[in-house]
């Protein structure tokens, strides 16, 4: 499978290295398996809505502010 790098999955990672989170610890968050959660920042898969906006809410963001291309 080929990696494809989106904004929202560059802006997981960034979001989450912010923070000084580990993959595991968004996982645990997100109730899925670090594998999930490492596909989101892959770019391999789309999270759900419903992981959305659980993050939104972790970073206090919007769902427009996590997804959108010009974050950094």
């Amino acid at each position: 499978m080929k990696m494809q790098i989106t904004p929202l999955a560059d802006n997981l990672r960034i979001l989450r290295r912010r923070a000084g989170a580990t993959r595991q610890e968004l996982a645990d968050y997100l109730k899925i398996h670090r594998s999930v959660y490492d596909c989101y920042e892959k770019g391999y898969t789309v999270p759900p809505i419903s992981c959305l906006l659980r993050l939104c809410q972790r970073y206090d963001l919007t769902l427009d502010e996590l997804v959108r291309d010009e974050f950094r």
